[in-house]
């Protein structure tokens, strides 16, 4: 985790001088998710929670991608910030703010209207919470729609998520049986990216060739910093791209496309 943190802050240094808002925030979520796996291995060395000025310094780089993702105004990755945001208060123990920023994130998933992944993660966020304060009737039924949003969205990964939230209910109430069992204390610290690396993604409907070229061609466009038209067959790295704007474009794809995409794109 720590050469990982190393990384994605040498890639969030050079996002910074693109002067590229979008690229910039998905760098700094990189870092976040960076430094929540560096505190995870330090509760795990030393079987007690992080200080408190390691908690505060990571929670730092996710507030600065809020600011620039509300000034770059798109409520996709403000949305996407957000939900970040409530990943790092549950890794803190705070718990009610995990609940207003997941709640502020589902707001912004809900007005771009073609984020169902996003709202399926800001509830299972939520009843994250719940479970910990808790209240399982909430923790159940925000579970419950997850279930039903993702089955919805044809997505198998996050419907599984929800039900290891529902089991780990179960068995926090006396009726789980002990294969079935999630830690407690592991709740609260999945991040976004362990969840959804749990998958098993299946084929998604398909998309309408005209509007996945516009989208590719304006993800593009905005991960190079250029207006200039390019031809759709011209290689990424001719066309511009890095190593790191190449994450960004893919990054942003996924989001466009609610379509999981491998590292190797």
């Amino acid at each position: 985790p720590e050469e990982a943190l190393k990384v994605a802050n040498e890639a969030r240094s050079l996002a910074k001088k693109s002067q590229n808002k979008y690229f910039e925030v998905e760098m700094l979520m990189v870092v976040a998710d960076a430094q929540m796996a560096c505190l995870h291995k330090i509760e795990q060395d030393t079987k007690k929670p992080a200080a408190r000025s390691v908690l505060e310094k990571a929670m730092k780089v996710t507030k600065e991608a809020i600011v620039l993702a509300k000034k770059a105004g798109d409520k996709t990755i403000l949305g996407w910030a957000q939900l970040k945001l409530s990943q790092m208060y549950l890794c803190h123990g705070r718990i009610e703010d995990a609940i207003k920023a997941s709640d502020d994130a589902s707001k912004n998933f809900k007005a771009n209207g073609h984020e169902a992944r996003g709202e399926i993660l800001c509830m299972l966020s939520s009843a994250q919470a719940y479970f910990h304060l808790d209240d399982m009737s909430k923790a159940t039924d925000l579970s419950h729609k997850a279930i039903e949003k993702a089955k919805a969205s044809i997505d198998p990964e996050h419907e599984y998520a929800a039900n290891e939230i529902l089991q780990a209910i179960q068995a926090k109430q006396g009726g789980g049986r002990p294969h079935q069992e999630v830690e407690q204390d592991s709740m609260p610290q999945q991040s976004v990216q362990q969840i959804q690396s749990s998958a098993q993604p299946l084929a998604k409907p398909a998309l309408d060739p005209v509007v996945v070229t516009q989208m590719v061609r304006e993800t593009l466009a905005a991960s190079i910093g250029s207006d200039d038209d390019v031809h759709m067959d011209t290689p990424l790295m001719e066309a511009g791209m890095d190593s790191l704007s190449m994450v960004a474009f893919r990054n942003q794809l996924q989001r466009q496309s609610g379509i999981s995409m491998p590292a190797s794109v």
